[in-house]
């Protein structure tokens, strides 16, 4: 499934939604922004 959240340009991510979601990680809203950071630093 494609993860569900539109850009500010209107067009919508493309990026698979996790599972159980439906958004991707970077959208998700019930992942923190420091978690996301500390994700990306890996």
């Amino acid at each position: 499934m494609q993860c569900k959240h539109v850009k500010e340009n209107g067009s919508q991510c493309k990026a698979n939604s996790m599972t159980n979601s439906d958004f991707c990680y970077l959208h998700n809203p019930n992942i923190s922004e420091e978690e996301k950071k500390q994700g990306q630093a890996r």
